[in-house]
């Protein structure tokens, strides 16, 4: 490994704070989640020749390239593009249109379904991940930022096993309901008048494009696996993958989120990690990391499998760093050897070595 942990947050010696972790779909790829590639090709499947046909009428006419379902190519985020590009572009009292809302629909559903197939999901590394820094932080009430683009509940069930508190903007048990200041609460015990806040470590999780159990009645935002309990006419609460902004962030409960998370990125969160997300999103890059990092707030390593062009803006910043599987960038250095660390599970193993936590 080319990267120390001292390396990636500059205040290790001190026992970490102020750090975060920005996670894409390559950290849930080893737990049998697909890669984007997989996904296309998968959803692509399931879609019925006149779905099939309106994509790649869309793609020729917009992007003019045709459509391979056998390679998934363009994968799910660029068709997802075209699909929403269709819809603020044409006329909504023409039979278009309606077409291209309930394919948007039917493609989420898909995504759902096909990442529902994955009933025994593999979770060592992400317990291994929570209970390195659950000792790290032991005796601390520190925040543990996470914020992930993924729709799966890895993080969510790692925290229960290993039996340490998350908050993920809800508040409830078996049928919650969305509050983002909750993202700040503390917890602790009242004796008299006085408030005794726990200390212990907390991990704040920040879904920027939903998950599997969020759901939206009307105004109301609910967090559940069991939706029929308040009737049949809720909507799946998941943006689909998309390169450009996203229109949808506008609508709660992202929109919120995403000002959360501005306030949040620089201030209480100023040392971030990323692993297995390519920066193709534009939102997130323009939205939360690269006015941070122009600013001088936050310092952002990133581990990638291979360098990309999503990267360029980014090596412009001196608080930028990089490791790829053939190069490493640290701070305006380059290094001719690459790094293991675009691997979730070897950036675990690192954590795991400097909390010191046997077996790990």
């Amino acid at each position: 490994m080319s990267f120390s942990i001292s390396e990636i947050f500059p205040n290790a010696s001190q026992g970490l704070s102020n750090v975060g972790f920005l996670f894409g779909a390559g950290t849930s790829y080893k737990a049998g989640y697909p890669l984007m590639p997989e996904l296309t090709i998968r959803v692509l499947e399931k879609l019925d020749p006149n779905e099939i046909s309106i994509i790649e009428t869309i793609i020729e006419k917009q992007l003019n390239i045709k459509l391979d379902k056998s390679r998934g190519e363009p994968n799910i985020e660029v068709i997802s593009d075209t699909i929403e590009s269709g819809i603020y572009t044409v006329n909504p009292s023409e039979d278009l249109y309606k077409k291209l809302i309930n394919l948007r629909k039917i493609i989420r559903e898909q995504i759902v379904e096909i990442l529902l197939e994955n009933k025994r999901p593999f979770l060592d590394d992400h317990i291994r991940f929570l209970n390195a820094l659950k000792s790290v932080y032991m005796g601390r009430a520190e925040s543990i930022w996470i914020f992930t683009t993924n729709y799966d509940m890895l993080f969510e069930v790692a925290a229960s096993v290993i039996k340490i508190p998350i908050c993920n903007g809800f508040i409830g048990t078996s049928f919650s309901y969305f509050n983002i200041q909750c993202l700040q609460m503390n917890s602790g015990i009242i004796l008299g008048n006085r408030f005794s806040p726990f200390t212990q470590p907390v991990v704040r999780l920040i879904k920027l494009h939903g998950s599997l159990d969020w759901w939206k009645d009307n105004s109301s935002i609910y967090n559940t696996l069991i939706p029929e309990h308040i009737n049949d006419s809720l909507e799946r609460l998941m943006v689909l993958p998309r390169k450009k902004k996203i229109t949808e962030t506008l609508d709660s409960p992202f929109g919120e989120l995403f000002r959360f998370s501005e306030r949040i990125i620089g201030s209480a969160c100023k040392y971030i990690v990323s692993c297995g997300f390519s920066f193709g999103d534009e939102h997130i890059n323009e939205t939360l990391l690269l006015p941070k990092l122009q600013q001088g707030k936050i310092k952002l390593t990133a581990f990638i499998k291979s360098d990309n062009t999503n990267l360029e803006s980014f090596k412009q910043c001196a608080s930028f760093s990089y490791g790829t599987q053939s190069i490493c960038k640290k701070l305006n250095v380059y290094e001719s050897t690459g790094s293991e660390l675009w691997q979730f599970d070897k950036l675990v193993d690192l954590i795991c070595k400097y909390s010191g936590v046997g077996g790990c």
